[in-house]
């Protein structure tokens, strides 16, 4: 049943006395007002399970004037905002019937929106409501409208769309995820859906991180070494990209990275395990801008920290969301561990986001026929070198390398006999020609590690980037007055410089174009700068990957 939201009568009644110092402390009361005017706050939205049912969508709408017209839009595969019409619509190729796409002079209410028949054809569509004063939202001038990209960073919500095939895994439940343990009265804290939104007060309730709940290294904010559970990243960071919509639901987790690289953006203690039975841990994440995280998932028992997982972001565009996972057996004795979640790149300050994170027993999963197998990968010309190194093999009979050009189809490309028995570490090397892989831009490899009764568990994943960045020289260090730059462009492009102190505050800030080959460059306006360490970071604006050095002066 759709809800009415309605102005508090204080807010209505603004105005009306004509003292002339009420009539100041109205105009100011009002200016607050408007800027804060005709907000999308959450999406209320149905879930469909079975093909040919419908999906309905309402937003809860605050301030409001009693002409608003809405405008529903989606945005496919073709990339590109549309308006909804009453009828016919087509969405990513396929004709699907729509009611409730626009409402004139509604108040507050909303029209609820209704796509019937639904399929898969609409998972990962975007959709979003517009509001515009007394005319209809749809194709009005820039600067127009509420809830679209042209006005406050608070105004801009998305919905991303999922056609779920369990209604247990439904949002505000826990995504593709089927007993998830992150979840409490309130909800399901691990997707950060543990959030509300009080009409009459006109505040945000988190419990995201509540006793009970997640935990984090990090505190709430909008700074470096700080996060925030909100809809869109952009609200955070002006410089983060519009339109990333949650992976499910109304919220992410947006991290605004620390120089640290031990903070952990997110961790759960006290979680129980059976000591022999094995888990699936994941997490959906995504780029918020240049900057390039390498995300660790790791299961901490007591001292012991066990990474069940590890990715490189800067293969993923800005904006994807990838989901990394691992799984893990608990050890003889260990009934309770802590999952944890950081971004382990040197140097730090890195932007991401996160959401739905899953932690579930497994019965299903095969236990790994070794304590642990860590993968790596170099690159050297037209060869990848491929090192993995494992800890207390018992009954492992062979490792086995597979390629893939796109993250999901693995291909087996060479082999190595196991040492079977070894209670210690031992590393493995192979290598890989992959001269006839060279117009693709990332090749993705793992190890398939099999044990003698035929069982089998996989690696990690880790990427190759095929496109390099030219080389990259910074110098002097310690420096005094300037820090120089000898970069090497493997075609024209511009670089953005920042310079950033032991705080994660960004003390300078620099943007140069360059052309292919090698170009000096040289960063003035540090000799102010006090002694101490500090880190630039080069990015390359066209292959959006970026070169990390500590300095000190």
């Amino acid at each position: 049943m759709k809800k009415k939201f309605l102005l508090t009568p204080a807010l209505s009644g603004l105005g009306k006395k004509a003292h002339k110092v009420v009539l100041v402390v109205a105009f100011c009361l009002l200016f607050v007002f408007n800027s804060y005017a005709h907000r999308v706050e959450t999406f209320i939205f149905g879930c469909p399970t079975t093909p040919g049912s419908a999906m309905t969508i309402d937003a809860v709408i605050d301030f409001p004037g009693a002409n608003t017209w809405y405008q529903w839009q989606y945005k496919d595969n073709t990339g590109i905002w549309k308006c909804f019409i009453n009828g016919t619509n087509l969405i990513n190729g396929t004709n699907f019937t729509v009611s409730g796409a626009t409402a004139a002079n509604a108040g507050a209410d909303a029209p609820l929106l209704t796509i019937n028949a639904v399929t898969a054809v609409v998972e990962d569509v975007l959709v979003r409501v517009l509001i515009r004063e007394g005319a209809s939202p749809c194709g009005a001038p820039l600067g127009t409208t509420w809830g679209g990209d042209d006005l406050a960073l608070e105004e801009v919500k998305n919905l991303r769309l999922h056609f779920f095939s369990n209604a247990s895994v439904c949002p505000p439940n826990t995504y593709g995820c089927i007993g998830n343990v992150l979840f409490n009265a309130s909800g399901y804290y691990g997707g950060f859906e543990n959030k509300t939104y009080d009409i009459a007060t006109h505040l945000y309730t988190s419990s995201n991180f509540s006793a009970g709940a997640g935990s984090s290294d990090l505190t709430s904010g909008d700074l470096v070494g700080q996060y925030r559970d909100v809809n869109n990243p952009f609200s955070v960071n002006e410089d983060f990209a519009k339109n990333i919509a949650p992976h499910t639901g109304n919220f992410q987790l947006v991290v605004h990275g620390p120089a640290s690289t031990t903070a952990r953006s997110w961790f759960k203690p006290g979680v129980s395990v059976t000591p022999g039975a094995s888990y699936f841990f994941s997490v959906f994440v995504a780029r918020v801008d240049n900057t390039d995280p390498v995300i660790n998932l790791e299961i901490i028992a007591g001292a012991t920290v066990k990474n069940v997982a590890a990715y490189d972001m800067s293969v993923q565009a800005v904006g994807a969301w990838w989901r990394i996972q691992g799984q893990y057996t608990a050890p003889a004795g260990v009934t309770s561990v802590t999952l944890s979640i950081r971004d382990s790149r040197t140097g730090g300050l890195n932007n991401y986001t996160l959401d739905d994170i899953c932690f579930r027993s497994c019965p299903s999963c095969i236990p790994l026929p070794l304590q642990s197998l860590t993968l790596t990968s170099s690159l050297h010309g037209n060869t990848a070198g491929l090192k993995w190194i494992t800890v207390d093999e018992v009954n492992t009979d062979k490792f086995i390398l597979q390629r893939s050009t796109d993250g999901i189809n693995y291909s087996d490309i060479a082999s190595k006999v196991a040492v079977g028995q070894a209670r210690s570490t031992t590393e493995y090397q192979l290598t890989d020609d992959i001269q006839s892989l060279l117009q693709s831009s990332v090749v993705y490899y793992r190890i398939k590690a099999v044990d003698i009764d035929g069982k089998y568990s996989y690696s990690n994943v880790v990427p190759v980037k095929l496109a390099k960045t030219g080389g990259v020289q910074v110098w002097p260090n310690p420096f005094v007055s300037d820090i120089r730059i000898s970069y090497t462009a493997a075609a024209n492009t511009s670089l953005n410089v920042r310079v950033i102190d032991n705080a994660g505050r960004i003390v300078s800030q620099s943007n140069y174009n360059v052309s292919r080959g090698l170009n000096q460059l040289s960063v003035s306006g540090v000799e102010a700068l006090s002694p101490g360490v500090y880190i630039i970071r080069i990015t390359d604006k066209n292959t959006n990957e970026s070169f990390v050095q500590k300095l000190t002066k």
